[in-house]
This record gives C-alpha cells, structure tokens and sequence, in this order.
C-alpha cells in the first residue's frame, strides 16, 4: 500500500478480532496487554487493536472463543477452544471509548441481557439460523419493540410470496425451505415441521403448498392445528390460522 496518510477514514469503520490464536493464546511477535488466565494459558488483547482503535476504528467485534491456528479443523475451531467472556469484558473495562460488541456461543435471550451489561452489544452468529425467531424474542424482550406485532405465521405468510416467485424463476423447493427449518424451533410439532419439508421438498415438482402442509404440522402463536390422530390442540381457532396460511 500506500503507506500511512495520518487521514481518519471517511465512513464508520468496524473490525473483528479474538484473544488469542492458539492453545497457549500467543501469537508471534504480540504485544499488549494480557487479560486473564486458565490452566497457564494466556489472552492477550494484541497491539493491532490499539492501532486500529488509533486510525479511527471505534467498533470492535471480539469473538470469545480462541482461534486455533494449528491441529484442529475449522468445524472442531468452533467448538473446542473455550470460550472466555470475561476476556472481552475487560477489553471494554480498559477502553470504555470503543463500542465492544461481544460474540462467539450466545443463544439466549438471559444470555444477552447478561453480556450487555458488560459491553456494548452483541452478535448473534450461528444461532440466529438455527433459531431465526429469537431475533423477534430480543426486539421485544431487549429493544423493547413490541409493537411490530412479529409472529411466526406472519414470518411465513410473508416468506411464501417470496418463495413463489423463486419458485417462478426456476429455484428448487428445497434451496427455500432449508433456511427456514429452525422457525418453530422449541415449539410442539417442531420435528414434524422439519421431517416433512426435508422429506417433501426435494422432490421433483414440489411447491409451496409442501409448506402449509408443514405449517399445519405445528402449534404456533396463532392458535391449534390438526395432530396426527385428527384432533385438535387445545388453544385456538384452527380454521382461522390455516386461513392465513393459505392466503
């Protein structure tokens, strides 16, 4: 490059970072300063974030979890080395003028409220495709945003005009329906709404109507469906929400 032009950059400027890059949490030629320990293990907030902090960066990203650099793979390197909350903590605690965003094996709600008393924000990474719908659960328990009225039936009653006109253009059922498997995740009939959309949406010629068919397999906000016996669960009005759904 060009070399240093002593200029702040134009636009907000955001970077990600870990503590550490190996099981002994050193990486070569680091300095800085170091924050906890474990079993002699050292995390290190390395000189770089000083010096991005000093070109203007204001955000930082910290993922808790450690990067192995050696000796694992990248699955394994999302789910082996701990994760060390209190090392992003810190950070904040040292360099209370930098917004820190924690990162790295969130999946609650508690757990949010929790980190965000330490740090500025949180990401949700992995979680949010697993369980899309806790996305909606912290707009109203956290931001306080209760009044987008965001149901799963609504998230599917929009999802399915979108799904038609890909559906239109060519695009196969299942590249659809695989990235709303986890909409009902923790809800009654859960399973059965993911059984039926993986069984039903690869075959050829599938359409939408494959997922009403799932969407009725499940207890949802909006009120009972059918089981597999033929009754009915007792809360709500059937009819009204399969009306929705085939609207």
């Amino acid at each position: 490059g060009g070399g240093d032009t002593g200029r702040r950059p134009e636009y907000p400027a955001g970077a990600r970072d870990r503590p550490g890059g190996g099981p002994s949490g050193r990486q070569p030629g680091a300095q800085g300063r170091v924050y906890g320990s474990q079993g002699g293990a050292r995390f290190r907030v390395v000189a770089r974030d000083h010096l991005v902090a000093a070109a203007g960066c204001r955000v930082f990203i910290v993922h808790a979890r450690k990067a192995w650099l050696k000796g694992v793979s990248p699955k394994a390197n999302r789910e082996r080395p701990p994760l060390r909350y209190e090392v992003v903590h810190q950070l904040k605690q040292a360099f209370p003028c930098l917004e820190v965003i924690v990162n790295g094996g969130i999946r609650t709600v508690d757990q949010v409220r929790q980190h965000l008393r330490s740090v500025d924000g949180v990401m949700i990474g992995r979680r949010a495709y697993e369980h899309p719908f806790l996305l909606a659960e912290l707009d109203r328990a956290v931001l306080r945003r209760s009044g987008r009225g965001i149901t799963r039936r609504s998230v599917l009653e929009a999802y399915l005009p979108y799904a038609e006109q890909q559906l239109r253009s060519g695009v196969r059922l299942a590249a659809l329906t695989r990235h709303i498997l986890g909409l009902f995740h923790g809800l009654p009939g859960a399973g059965a709404w993911r059984r039926h959309l993986t069984q039903r949406a690869v075959r050829p010629g599938a359409g939408p109507e494959v997922i009403r068919t799932a969407a009725r397999k499940v207890l949802t906000e909006g009120g009972a469906v059918a089981n597999r016996k033929g009754g009915r669960h007792p809360i709500g009005l059937q009819g009204e929400r399969n009306r929705a759904l085939k609207a």
